[in-house]
Parts: structure tokens; C-alpha cells; sequence
């Protein structure tokens, strides 16, 4: 978005405008914290307790805009030191979540299987560029119809006990 909005790449500019980003972020998150949808919060406890997997994070936001938010949303001791790409380093989701499953992969003695839990379109399609599995959660932009076609698809992060029966 910045490069397209300003026509500039990165360099003094872009490092202002993110400093920016990060202070004004810090200050309206202060006073107006954000949702956290129903289930989330277990959602996390459920994985990061599960040896099967570990939790890593994919998204267009920046770094430390992700950071503040997740702080700000109660969830950042689940995403402190995990495997990440931000959209202020990659500029697709699908190169993204690439790159992420690689590093792993690379540093892992056993087969890895990825998941990309989302609730959009964009999500959908970002496991699918990345080519690993996507579970939709339909809190989102994305209506059911629109992410049949996910490996598996919950009404709400409430609703994880849906996958004691697909494992």
C-alpha cells in the first residue's frame, strides 16, 4: 500500500512513516483496546499446549503494528518468539506464508505440516499459494459458501472441538 499510494520504495521515508504507524497505533489501541473475538484466546492456549504444533504468524500488517495489537488484544504471550512474516518485509501473503513454511521446514528434522487458520478470501488463497492446508473460521469477511473449499471450515474460534473428529 505504501508503495503504491506514495510511489516510493523503502528508505528514510518509508522508516518515518512506520514509526509513525507504530506511535499513532500505540495511542489509539491505548484508549480504544481491540475486540477479541469469542474462542480466540482458547484457540491459542489449545495450540500452544498441543505438541503437534507450533504457532507462527502471517500477515499484511506491519511488524510492530502486529505487535502493538496483539499486546493490546491480550494474545501477545502466544506470539512473543514464534516463526513470522509481516507485510512491512514481503509484500504477498502467498510469499509470505511461503517463506515462513520454508524456514521451518529447513530447521525441522521431521515433516512439517502447516496450517493457515484465517477468515478471508485472502487467507484462503494464501495457504493455497503457499500450498498447505487452510482452516477458514467464519468471523470474518468471508461467508461459508465463499471458503468451502478450505480443509476445514468453523463457525467461530468457539468451535475448535469441530476438529476432534477431522484428525
Amino acid at each position: 500500500i505504501w508503495c503504491q499510494l506514495t510511489g516510493l520504495g523503502e528508505g528514510e521515508d518509508w522508516e518515518s512513516f512506520k514509526e509513525l504507524y507504530a506511535r499513532v497505533m500505540e495511542e489509539r489501541l491505548a484508549s480504544h483496546p481491540p475486540e477479541r473475538l469469542p474462542g480466540v484466546e482458547a484457540l491459542c492456549r489449545a495450540l500452544d499446549e498441543d505438541p503437534r504444533f507450533r504457532i507462527g504468524i502471517v500477515t499484511g500488517n506491519l511488524e510492530e503494528g502486529t505487535r502493538i495489537k496483539l499486546r493490546h488484544g491480550g494474545l501477545d504471550r502466544w506470539f512473543s518468539d514464534v516463526p513470522g512474516a509481516y507485510g512491512d518485509r514481503v509484500h504477498s501473503k502467498d510469499e509470505q506464508a511461503r517463506e515462513v513454511v520454508r524456514r521451518e521446514r529447513a530447521g525441522c528434522d521431521v515433516g512439517l505440516r502447516a496450517v493457515v487458520v484465517g477468515d478471508t478470501l485472502a487467507d484462503l488463497r494464501c495457504a493455497r499459494g503457499a500450498q498447505v492446508a487452510c482452516m477458514a473460521v467464519l468471523t470474518g469477511g468471508g461467508t461459508e459458501q465463499e471458503l468451502s473449499s478450505a480443509d476445514a471450515v468453523l463457525r467461530s474460534e468457539e468451535h475448535t472441538s469441530e476438529l476432534q473428529s477431522r484428525q
